[in-house]
């Protein structure tokens, strides 16, 4: 229950659907407040277009990613390599209607295996249970590694690191390669340390520091699918950084 409601929320707060909302309220109220109902309208619409246009997208992206990448040529001290999960196709038909592990998950599996290889440490997956499904015969499949424990019942990041502290504390296991995505990875450090942890983090997917082509201007001012998902990105980790008090209060109670 409650990982459907904070989905919900999660919709309900982030654009384009708040924006959206907003723009509902405007028209609803135009005819008896017709300054405040064209405020809302316009604010919406402004809003929406700046989120929208890649340069800000970009910088926001680049805002939300302050761990640098692992550097695995230096000393890493850990006893496993733990990869959350990022979304996965269900019923995947190009594998026999298989769970599959969605280009986010990918992503993290691809470099969990690569970090598993040169390091030569186990490795431990969590997700939901179709996440850790996908990401089980992926790493099998392609890269010939079996994971030594799957955590098939992690809906957050806080049942992500709650779990794996019940799997791997029995093994005496207590420092770990963590891989997830940049932006993702401060607010997942700081769950897997809460849980007992000492967390390497290997993110990925870091955005270079510098500036493409598309965010250049005056490209980079007009609004596109792109812009909109990296400044979404972005602000549900900034929204998930402030909210994780309240979220980590909800699972105790």
């Amino acid at each position: 229950m409650l990982f459907y409601i904070k989905l919900f929320l999660h919709v309900l707060v982030m654009p384009p659907a708040n924006l959206l909302l907003l723009t509902v309220i405007g028209a609803l109220l135009y005819r008896s407040r017709p300054r405040l109902g064209r405020g809302l309208m316009i604010t919406s619409f402004l809003l929406l277009w700046i989120l929208s246009m890649p340069a800000v997208g970009y910088r926001l992206l680049i805002w939300s990613q302050p761990v640098p990448a692992l550097n695995l040529k230096a000393a890493v001290a850990a006893e496993a390599v733990v990869v959350l999960g990022g979304g996965a196709y269900a019923y995947a038909t190009e594998y026999d209607r298989a769970p599959a592990p969605r280009p986010v998950a990918l992503e993290r599996v691809v470099y969990a295996a690569y970090c598993a290889h040169r390091l030569h440490l186990p490795v431990l997956v969590t997700g939901s249970e179709f996440e850790a499904a996908g990401m089980t015969d992926a790493l099998q499949r392609h890269f010939e590694i079996q994971p030594r424990w799957v955590d098939g019942a992690a809906h957050d990041t806080y049942d992500n690191a709650r779990n794996s502290a019940r799997l791997l504390q029995p093994a005496h296991i207590h420092s770990i390669v963590l891989v997830t995505s940049a932006s993702h990875m401060p607010r997942a450090v700081r769950e897997f340390q809460d849980a007992g942890f000492a967390v390497t983090a290997a993110p990925t997917g870091n955005e270079p520091a510098h500036s493409s082509v598309l965010t250049g201007l005056p490209i980079g001012l007009l609004p596109s699918v792109d812009g909109l998902l990296q400044s979404e990105t972005a602000l549900r980790e900034f929204i998930g950084r402030a909210a994780r008090p309240f979220v980590q209060a909800i699972h105790r109670g």
